[in-house]
């Protein structure tokens, strides 16, 4: 449904929808807000300590094996995704999100393993490309439920040029800030997104409330080793929260698929 506005000659009917209008503007604040921080703030360099990760230890000549392995979560969650989406009847924008989606996890998988096994800014690159695919397709689905087909359509392609740039924006400069925005700005578009209708909300709070928690895991990586008795890492135990975030948007495509 198109937005209008009144004007002295009647009701003038806009091209965007109410819901358009506000992702534009929500998308428009977050640009702005990143230039301001980006001036202000400066370029944004990466942990010289960045790749001490807290488990080093090796498990049949798998190097780094917790954190290499770990990334198995987003393997098995991405080709659960895909098979679910296979019985699902939602619309075709949604399913191209959904389906980038699940084969981000798949290409996380991938590239967070290749990393690990040798962590180095090289991997690291990679690693972070196959994420941004992740949350392109996570933004531009939750687009197409709550706003439009053409608004996930719009968002999805240029996540999919902005998150991969700002990857290679880090690799060619060192400035980590254009990818700092990508991940963070896109936490804040789910929320938003999320309140901007009903059908994904559960799952999308559900992705949101995991992803932080794989978050903090990662920060506290070396108290985590040390607190399960060198166990597990906070940093392993980071990809298994990233992968489980899934979990609610696969039990929401099956749910719809089992009506």
């Amino acid at each position: 449904m198109n937005t209008h506005i009144t004007s002295p000659i009647g009701p003038i009917a806009l091209p965007w929808s109410l819901n358009e209008f506000r992702l534009a503007i929500a998308v428009g604040a977050l640009v702005l807000i990143a230039m301001l921080l980006g001036m202000i703030h400066g370029p944004i360099s990466q942990s010289a300590h960045f790749h001490d990760f807290a488990d080093a230890r090796s498990w049949f000549g798998v190097p780094h094996a917790g954190d290499v392995l770990s990334n198995l979560g987003f393997a098995v969650m991405g080709i659960v995704g895909l098979r679910a989406l296979a019985h699902s009847t939602m619309s075709a924008a949604a399913r191209m999100g959904a389906t980038t989606f699940f084969g981000g996890l798949l290409l996380t998988c991938v590239g967070s393993a290749f990393y690990h096994w040798a962590p180095a800014d090289s991997g690291l690159a990679v690693d972070r490309f196959a994420m941004t695919v992740a949350f392109a397709g996570l933004l531009g689905w939750l687009a197409s439920e709550h706003v439009s087909s053409r608004a996930g359509i719009a968002l999805l392609g240029a996540l999919m040029l902005a998150g991969p740039g700002s990857v290679a924006l880090w690799a060619t400069t060192g400035d980590l800030g254009a990818y700092v925005v990508v991940q963070f700005g896109g936490m804040v578009l789910t929320l938003t997104l999320a309140y901007m209708g009903k059908p994904m909300r559960k799952a999308a709070l559900g992705v949101l409330g995991l992803y932080v928690a794989a978050k903090v895991f990662e920060g506290l990586d070396h108290q985590v080793l040390d607190f399960t008795g060198h166990w597990v890492s906070g940093h392993s135990l980071k990809h298994i929260a990233a992968a489980l975030a899934a979990w609610p948007l696969i039990a929401m495509v099956r749910h719809g698929a089992a009506k």
